[in-house]
């Protein structure tokens, strides 16, 4: 992944924000749901940087993190 590439999140609603947070990964992490092109070109262990937007902030956190997860393109039918 590209050093300078900075991955845009926005949480609309505390639901969301619930739904997305992963509790059983050490020391927490954030489930990010990305359906572009340039999401096939993560792989494990990459590290990501983020700008997440809560619900109800104005200004964004810029978080750093690492890919630990990734979904199939089509999880029913994996293979």
């Amino acid at each position: 992944m590209a050093d300078d590439e900075v991955i845009k999140y926005v949480i609309k609603d505390p639901i969301e924000c619930n739904l997305s947070y992963m509790p059983f990964i050490n020391e927490g992490g954030l489930f990010i749901p990305i359906m572009t092109p340039t999401a096939n070109n993560y792989s494990l262990g990459d590290r990501v940087v983020v700008d997440l937007l809560l619900p109800g902030k104005v200004e964004s956190l810029r978080i750093e993190g690492k890919v630990v997860w990734i979904t199939p393109k089509n999880p029913l039918h994996h293979v």
